[in-house]
Formats: structure tokens, sequence, C-alpha cells
């Protein structure tokens, strides 16, 4: 499957992402929206967050989300919030694309 999926990504996120050229890092607007429609382009499972606290006070707490798609983690990032945690971890499973020179 993952033969089958890699090139589809690939492609779907080098007509999607911009790099900023002094660093090559990830310039995403809506990367949880991104991560989602690349993966439904593909028809597999919808992404799926798991997030939780994992540490912090009451007035600042810290969580941290992992993104899975079929039962397989794609990406992991913490935060101040459970959407910022959410965004981190698609941010974190693009990333891991990239590095994979998929895009």
């Amino acid at each position: 499957m993952r033969n089958f999926l890699e090139p589809i990504f690939a492609e779907a996120l080098e007509k999607s992402v911009d790099l900023e050229p002094e660093n090559e890092s990830l310039n995403i607007e809506n990367p949880k929206g991104l991560f989602q429609e690349l993966v439904l382009k593909n028809g597999t499972d919808v992404p799926r967050y798991k997030t939780e606290k994992c540490g912090g006070s009451e007035h600042e707490p810290s969580f941290i989300s992992r993104v899975f798609v079929a039962n397989r983690l794609y990406g992991e990032g913490q935060g101040g919030s459970k959407k910022e945690a959410e965004k981190c971890a698609a941010e974190n499973a693009l990333s891991k694309l990239r590095q994979r020179r998929l895009i």
C-alpha cells in the first residue's frame, strides 16, 4: 500500500506546498486541511487525531496530538490547545513526507 500512496502524496504535495528558499521549511496555511485532502484523494481512511493533555497547569495546559491514517501513525505535535497540537501533528506528517523526498 505504501508504494501506491507515496507517489500520489508526492504529486499532490508538490502542487500544494510552498517552500521558503532560505530554509526550505514548509509554509502551509492549513496543514490539517492539506493533509486530509491528500489522504481523501487517495480513497483511504480519513485522518484521525488522538489528542490528550500531557501537562502544564490549569491555566496553561499542554496537549500532545497524534495523527493516524488507517491506524498508522503519520505525525505528532504538541501545543497549548488541542487545535494547536493537531495542527502541529499535521505539519509533522507533511514534513515527514517531504523528508522522504516525496515533495
